[in-house]
């Protein structure tokens, strides 16, 4: 890997020679990068020293970015209107536009006071996509998995192991590592854990398996968990979201586009960012596909175990929130009439669903149809992957290509399979014909026999 130490320590040079910023964040790429140096010298303590540090700085540098940015939000947010809104300036624009842009100045000196009080001039810690490849690998635990092994700190080496063969089980290596360390004394069944587990992933897992145990009251309470600190991290990852633009595609010095269009393509770039949380958020190291409907299954998870406790007001609960996703769901609402009839229907209708998943959705919803409006207006692409989402919120232009696309597939599909048979056909007739030809009767003694004189 490419080095990058002397663009580093000309960066951390320029920044020292300000006293108004806080300089106690080194960045991670360049701890990153004298944690793999010391790795190849033999250097086990530095190893472990700059691979801690380095990622642990890493997640310092995302906390951070959105604490800022959701700070920020809430003090700069589009609230009540300027006073003298709606008079014309003549020559630019509405008094609305300078108000809205007044928002997004306040806003963005505030995130970049708070980012640049807090880490250092934002350059110091822009890495590039190896770097960050590397870290979505979770390639430092590889690293610190050999390191910990060499100073026989087996506890950690295990951690480390599998926190790395968690996101790459196809990585042979690793678990004969991981295999090795079972038959190793001093190893715990404790220490096989994984470091980058998610507080909502782990959570909800762990809901699961005391469900598929029929303890419906444990079941419960981790689901519980899993809700709120799915939300957490939706909230984190979404604000992260608002970071660069990303030029895909083509070259960033071929981009020209005017104001607004420029705006358009970095919203709606950010948006779709945010749309594919949920994505990230159901997806589980070591699974090929994240966990389908991940955010209303906890709902319908929780509708069942509150039954099975004879909770039946946290049921309703649950089982009208599950209902805002799927509507015309039949068995949640022969679910939810029952629970009404055992609670009593007058009180069971004074039950709602709830109220942050309401607004979950409205706000997701909006965010589809602005992108949805930008694949209409600009052919932005943009892919739902929330099964939930209502029909009606598609572009009727969309949903009759869809349909369009699907009818097609279909009728290829019954023409290949037709083909299919047909192929199937023709060749039991071959073998047929082959096992007539093969079936000749053999001639009679006596009868057509060549007479010898």
């Amino acid at each position: 890997m490419e080095l990058r130490y002397p663009l580093v320590w000309l960066c951390l040079a320029v920044a020292l020679g300000r006293s108004d910023v806080n300089q106690g964040l080194v960045p991670f790429d360049f701890l990153f990068d004298a944690a793999v140096e010391a790795y190849y010298k033999g250097d086990w303590l530095s190893v472990i020293l700059n691979m801690e540090k380095a990622l642990l700085n890493k997640a310092t540098v995302q906390k951070v970015k959105a604490q800022c940015r959701l700070s920020c939000a809430n003090q700069t947010a589009f609230g009540e209107p300027l006073a003298g809104l709606g008079v014309p300036v003549p020559g630019a624009g509405s008094v609305e536009d300078l108000g809205f842009f007044q928002k997004i100045l306040k806003r963005a000196d505030c995130v970049n006071s708070c980012e640049t009080e807090q880490l250092g001039y934002p350059s110091l810690h822009q890495v590039g996509e190896d770097v960050e490849l590397e870290f979505q690998k979770r390639t430092p635990y590889n690293y610190l998995q050999v390191a910990y092994f060499k100073i026989n700190k087996l506890d950690k080496a295990v951690a480390a192991a599998k926190t790395f063969f968690q996101a790459n089980p196809d990585h042979s290596e690793m678990k004969q590592n991981l295999d090795y360390y079972r038959m190793m004394a001093g190893v715990q069944e404790e220490d096989f854990k994984d470091l980058e587990s998610s507080t909502h992933m782990a959570e909800f897992l762990l809901g699961k398996r005391f469900y598929s145990d029929e303890s419906f009251w444990l079941a419960a309470e981790h689901f519980e968990v899993a809700v709120d600190e799915y939300f957490v991290a939706d909230k984190k990852c979404r604000a992260l979201c608002e970071g660069a633009y990303r030029f895909d595609g083509y070259n960033y010095m071929e981009y020209s586009a005017d104001l607004f269009q420029t705006m358009t393509d970095h919203y709606l770039q950010v948006l779709s960012c945010k749309q594919h949380c949920s994505v990230d958020l159901a997806s589980a190291a070591g699974r090929d596909q994240p966990f389908h409907d991940f955010l209303p299954s906890h709902f319908n998870y929780l509708q069942f175990s509150y039954y099975n406790s004879e909770k039946y007001e946290q049921a309703i609960e649950c089982a009208k929130t599950y209902l805002l996703f799927y509507p015309e769901d039949e068995v949640m609402k022969q679910n939810l009439n029952y629970y009404s009839v055992v609670l009593g229907e007058d009180k069971a209708r004074t039950i709602t669903a709830r109220q942050m998943v309401k607004q979950h959705m409205q706000q997701s919803i909006l965010e589809k149809e602005l992108l949805y409006l930008g694949y209409e207006a600009f052919g932005i692409t943009f892919v739902d992957s929330d099964t939930w989402t209502p029909e009606s919120v598609m572009p009727k232009k969309l949903r009759d290509k869809q349909k369009a696309d699907r009818e097609t597939a279909a009728r290829i599909t019954e023409e290949i399979g037709n083909l299919m048979k047909e192929i199937e056909t023709l060749v039991e007739e071959k073998k047929k014909d082959s096992s007539d030809m093969a079936k000749m009767v053999a001639p009679q003694e006596g009868r057509n026999q060549p007479v010898w004189s």
